[in-house]
């Protein structure tokens, strides 16, 4: 494997693990946080899986419902939100 496809596979199972940490502890299940954004429940599941990276606006509507930022959930910052950024 090389190393950007390496790189690809740390960030989708970053983005997946956080994301349904993150849902959890907001008590939503895959099926509501799927609706609020306007995917199936399925796709949520096969993101937290890491079996999926999810397309730009997806990920903005993750981060919009769940209330955090997109660098949390791809793993870009440890804040789990935009405050401090540059």
């Amino acid at each position: 494997m090389r190393a950007g496809q390496v790189e690809r596979k740390q960030a989708v199972a970053t983005l997946g693990m956080r994301l349904r940490a993150v849902r959890l502890r907001s008590g939503l299940s895959q099926r509501q946080v799927g609706d609020a954004v306007g995917v199936t429940r399925q796709t949520i599941y096969n993101i937290e899986q890491g079996d999926y990276a999810t397309f730009v606006p997806v990920l903005v509507g993750l981060a919009r419902v769940l209330g955090v930022s997109t660098d949390y959930l791809l793993g870009l910052s440890e804040s789990e939100s935009d405050e401090g950024a540059t």
